[in-house]
Parts: C-alpha cells; sequence; structure tokens
C-alpha cells in the first residue's frame, strides 16, 4: 500500500488505486462480466469499454474476478490476458471487505434472494474503495447496493 498522503513504492496512492504516472487519473475496476466477454470474444461492447477505460487512465481488479477468471482460464492465460489489457491486480483493502460484508448481511436481512453471493457484494466494494468506478454490465444490482458508485457500462 502506499503511504498515507502520497504514492507508495508501486504506485498506489493512500487508497490503493493504482496509477499510471497521474495522480488525477480515472481508475477503472473491471467486473468478470467484462472480462469474460473479452476473453470469449462474445461482446465486442465490452472491449471498446475497457479500451476506452484504458486510455482514461488506469485499470484494477480484486481477489474475486481474479479468482473467477482462473475459474475458465488457467492461471498463465489469465495473467498474460490482464498484461496484454494493461489490468494490475489490487487487493482489497479490510475497510473494502468489511464494507461488502456489512451490505451482503444487510442484503439477507431485508429478504433479498440469496442469489446474490457475497463475492458481488465484494467487486462492489472493491471498486468502491480502490477505483474511481466499475466496467459492468449488471447496472442493477451496482445500482441499488452501491449508489455512489459510478458506473461505466459497455
Amino acid at each position: 500500500m502506499g503511504s498515507v498522503g502520497g504514492k507508495g513504492a508501486t504506485g498506489e496512492d493512500v487508497y490503493g488505486r493504482v496509477h499510471r504516472g497521474d495522480p488525477r487519473t480515472l481508475i477503472t475496476a473491471l467486473d468478470t462480466n467484462i472480462l469474460i466477454d473479452i476473453v470469449t470474444a462474445s461482446n465486442v461492447a465490452s472491449r471498446e469499454a475497457v479500451r476506452r477505460a484504458h486510455a482514461e487512465g488506469g485499470l484494477v481488479l480484486g481477489e474475486v474476478v481474479y479468482s473467477e477468471l482462473c475459474a475458465v482460464r488457467s492461471r498463465q492465460e489469465v495473467d498474460e490476458i490482464l498484461a496484454r489489457l494493461g489490468v494490475t491486480f489490487v487487493a482489497s483493502s479490510p475497510d473494502a471487505l468489511a464494507r461488502a460484508g456489512a451490505l451482503w448481511t444487510r442484503h439477507l436481512r431485508s429478504g433479498g434472494k440469496r442469489t446474490r453471493i457475497l463475492s458481488d457484494f465484494m467487486i462492489g466494494a472493491h471498486a468502491l474503495h480502490h477505483a474511481d468506478r466499475l466496467c459492468t454490465r449488471d447496472r442493477g444490482f451496482f445500482r441499488k447496493y452501491f449508489r455512489e458508485l459510478q458506473l461505466l457500462e459497455p
């Protein structure tokens, strides 16, 4: 992690956001559905959204998205794809993980469907804490539970 008040040796800022040079750069977290679209060449709009996001700043993903990609491709393939796209892995902070857990609990207590699992909330909380926006096709869920999170839709 970066040190308070500046950038760390890895280029991360105090919030764990990774920048490519300019600390004012827009950071976009990527949801699994976007990367699966790219890996399977099933959605040109997703590829274009990622290209636009990369041109505007950095691309990041967290543990859940990385794990879900490794469920459909080998780790080596995933690493090669991420390197080719310019995506940086950023681990979730304890604050992001705590927020995900709290939101998931609230979802369940309010009668929310069990079709939403903790990992969905972890993706949103990771983006909220470590990026400026999230590129996803799942806008309904993220607008409902992460209203303050800016979304980039393909």
